[in-house]
């Protein structure tokens, strides 16, 4: 009866993959405009919202759990 498998297979010491040649690639485009886009937020009043928001949900629960 045959083995369904081959054991006479050598296991190859190096990964079988191909060479890949790495390229440095600039992170952002070159063309940057420096007009603001639309729905832009600066960070200082995207904080100034964030925690607005934060100290509303939190009275909130704070009233709701004195009831």
């Amino acid at each position: 009866m045959e083995k369904p498998y081959e054991t006479n297979k050598s296991a190859s010491l190096e990964a079988n993959e191909p060479a890949v040649a790495y390229k440095t690639t600039p992170q952002y485009p070159e063309d940057l405009s420096t007009e603001i886009p639309e729905g832009y937020m600066s960070l200082d009043s995207f904080g100034e919202l964030f925690h607005k928001k934060l100290d509303d949900c939190y009275a909130n629960l704070q009233s709701n759990c004195k009831q």
